[in-house]
């Protein structure tokens, strides 16, 4: 599952759904909690022998809703695992940028999440919480810099090859609210959201071909739609 984030700007809504779908997951048998924001894996190691996120820590993890999130998990006896590529230590570290570094990141992502994955007993199930479009299941043609065609291969495209298990991906992003403004086409089903409390998800087979055709080359198995979508970048 993925939220909605840009740089330390984010969209609330997406980290509150996730709260929210903590208690069911844990009632359908997860006990693990795999997470981008996690980069350094010394934070989920001290933070599963304490029970409890450390203060002072900075980027995403210091954000409160994020911070509630990962203590819902914890306090429901879960363990974190980091899976986020060591940048630092890699190929790109002096030269970021550009679709190859980008797609040799989504693959450290996959091969970490399948040695986190391939670590527990065969029984164990992972919730993975991730940003943006790293859990499209396909490779996503798209254009980088002035407008050259690459391909884009998403973490969620590599991760049933490294992990032995196909995901189940849910998409939040589709609403969101990117450019400060909101969905004009979300007005035709505001009334069916408002219904739900103003958020609801459903099924990609169920996604309508006019909300489809904002997606092109996204593969998910659901998505979340909402009429909560502004960024924000508060602390």
């Amino acid at each position: 599952m993925n939220e909605a984030h840009d740089g330390l700007r984010r969209c609330l809504r997406t980290r509150e759904v996730g709260l929210a779908l903590l208690p069911v997951a844990h009632r359908l048998g997860i006990r693990h909690l795999a997470m981008e924001a996690l980069w350094d894996p010394g934070v989920a190691e001290r933070a599963n022998r304490a029970r409890v996120l450390e203060e002072d820590l900075g980027g995403y993890l210091g954000q409160p809703e994020m911070r509630e999130l990962v203590s819902a998990a914890l306090d429901l006896g879960w363990t974190l695992h980091a899976y986020e590529a060591n940048i630092g230590a890699g190929p790109y570290a002096e030269n970021w940028g550009g679709q190859e570094a980008i797609n040799w990141r989504e693959d450290q992502q996959a091969r970490n999440l399948g040695a986190v994955v391939n670590g527990l007993q065969r029984s164990a199930r992972v919730l993975c919480w991730c940003g943006g479009g790293h859990l499209y299941k396909k490779p996503y043609e798209t254009t980088f810099g002035e407008n050259e065609p690459s391909v884009w291969i998403p973490m969620g495209s590599l991760v049933e090859g490294y992990c032995g298990v196909e995901p189940f991906a849910i998409d939040q992003l589709l609403s969101v609210a990117w450019g400060d403004y909101e969905r004009a086409w979300l007005d035709t089903y505001a009334d069916d959201l408002r219904a739900h409390g103003g958020t609801a998800g459903f099924l990609a087979p169920d996604l309508p071909e006019e909300i489809a055709s904002h997606q092109p080359g996204a593969v998910v198995d659901a998505y979340v739609l909402s009429l909560d979508n502004a960024l924000t970048e508060e602390p």
